[in-house]
């Protein structure tokens, strides 16, 4: 789904079951990423330094009917959902 998916932005899990949401951000120095699932912070990872930076990435469980948001600075490269 990654290009349907676009950083910072509210996604909902309508489908009646939980989904598998996972995501790859960028690598570079400054990254930050994160994922919040219905208002609580489930996932957070920085990087302040160019040296030995790797990407950074996560699957994360959403039930049914809640929301989920991923943050990534740059934004994330892939987006998957497994339903």
């Amino acid at each position: 789904v990654t290009a349907s998916r676009v950083s910072g932005t509210t996604y909902y899990n309508t489908t009646g079951t939980p989904i598998l949401i996972s995501f790859y951000g960028g690598a570079s120095a400054n990254t930050t990423a994160s994922v919040i699932v219905n208002g609580l912070t489930v996932y957070s990872w920085v990087a302040n330094s160019a040296a030995g930076v790797t990407t950074t990435g996560c699957g994360i469980i959403v039930p049914a009917s809640n929301s989920y948001i991923i943050n990534s600075s740059p934004t994330f490269t892939k987006v998957f959902e497994l339903r």
